[in-house]
This record gives structure tokens, sequence and C-alpha cells, in this order.
């Protein structure tokens, strides 16, 4: 596939480095194989957590649905180790940034998930450690995020590209401190995550506008994107309408 310089008369910038000649693989058979391994290992690492009773519907199915893109995302993961040992540049492109950000940190919030299941396992029990341990995880996992969405918005060339991952960077800082903040602070954080998602789209729309042609890998990342920002939209209307969002 060839993505040079993109052909369109409107088209002022190249979003890819200098010399830069993407070898990406086709998409194939074996990437949805690999993509549904993902997600089967996302929703068996994490049914303790959704399959609960004391659950809501609305979470379970939220939870649920979101594993589609939790699992592409951890796809991206072995993407990136694939590519770099064949040598292939990876990420190279906005989208692919965003999947290699998006899945490292679900890999390391399902390493979270696996430490207490191995402490259960060798009889290793203390309520003090635990509670310690789950107010650590926020602040590392979205500390990991923040910083790949730095490192993208430095590394990417094109300024739109750029204030988004900023925009997505600083609506997660917040997050840092999860089990500290007020309710309704998490709330606006939601909203602010949706509002930068939403001008992904006008991004998307800006780049097709003028021609840029991307390799299949950063549409995949936007879709995983896009797809977990309708997920959380759709959870936050659910609530909404059913009283509980508050």
């Amino acid at each position: 596939m060839d993505t040079e310089t993109p052909q369109s008369p409107f088209a002022t910038e190249s979003p890819f480095p200098p010399g830069y000649r993407p070898q990406v693989p086709r998409l194939g058979i074996i990437h949805f194989l690999v993509w549904t391994a993902c997600v089967a290992v996302y929703l068996g690492t994490t049914r303790d957590l959704w399959l609960r009773e004391s659950m809501p519907l609305a979470l379970q199915v939220h939870w649920a649905a979101r594993s589609f893109a939790a699992g592409a995302a951890l796809g991206g993961v072995l993407l990136w180790i694939s590519r770099r040992l064949r040598g292939i540049a990876f990420p190279a492109c906005p989208g692919e940034y965003l999947l290699l950000a998006m899945g490292l940190t679900t890999a390391l919030y399902l390493g979270f998930l696996v430490l207490p299941l191995i402490r259960m396992l060798v009889g290793v029990q203390d309520p003090a450690w635990n509670e310690a341990f789950w107010r650590i995880v926020p602040l590392v996992a979205n500390g990991v995020y923040i910083v790949l969405l730095a490192w993208a918005a430095v590394r990417v060339k094109t300024p739109r590209w750029r204030l988004l991952f900023i925009g997505w960077a600083l609506s997660a800082f917040p997050y840092l401190f999860l089990p500290f903040i007020p309710y309704f602070l998490t709330r606006m954080c939601q909203f602010a995550t949706l509002a930068v998602d939403g001008c992904l789209v006008v991004v998307v729309l800006i780049d097709v506008a003028r021609g840029i042609r991307y390799p299949w890998t950063h549409w995949l990342g936007v879709a995983v994107r896009l797809w977990s920002g309708f997920t959380l939209a759709a959870l936050m209307v659910w609530q909404i309408v059913a009283g509980t969002w508050f």
C-alpha cells in the first residue's frame, strides 16, 4: 500500500516521517483470529468484575461491548511487537500511536488484575494490602496512559493530531486520583473525553477531505477509540434515562 504524500490539491502536509514508506501487511484472517483471542482473554480475565450479581445490567452490557475495543487494543500490542521484530516502523501514523497507548494500558490493567488472583491462590490475604493496591492501580495505569499520549503528541507531525493527543491526556489526568476525587468530577472527566472523541471525528473528516491515505492499522486505532467513546456515551445515556447517573 502506498501511503506517500497525498495527491489531493488541498493537502498541505504529510503525516509521515521523511522518507517513510510503510510495509504494512494486508488485513487478513489471522488478524481477526488474534482479535477474537484477545477479546476472549480480556473477558476471561475481567469476568469476576463485570459478571458479579451486584453489577447493574447497564454496566454489564457496557463491559461486554467495550471488550471488542479492548481486544483490538491488545492486538495492537502484538502488532507492535511483530512489526518491531521484523524491522517495520510501528507506530508511525497517529492512529497507530493511539492504538498502542490504549493497548499497553489495557495490558497493564490486566496485569494488575492477575496479581490479586496470584495472592489468593497462594493463600495470602491482607485487607490493608488490597486497599492500598486498588488505590495504586489508577495512579500507575493512567499515569502510563498519559505518558504514552504525551509521547504520541511529541512524535506525530500533524498539529491537529497533536492537539487531540494533548486533549486525551488532559481529560485522563484527573483519573490519576480516581479513589480520591468526587464522583461528579469523574462524570465531568467522561464528558471531556467524549468531547475530544468528537473532535476526533472532525479530524478524520479533515484527513479524508485532504486525501491523506493511511494504512489500515491507523484506522484500527481510530475505530477502537471511537467505539470506546460510543460505548461510554451509550452507558451515560442509559444511566441518565434510568435516573442512576448520579
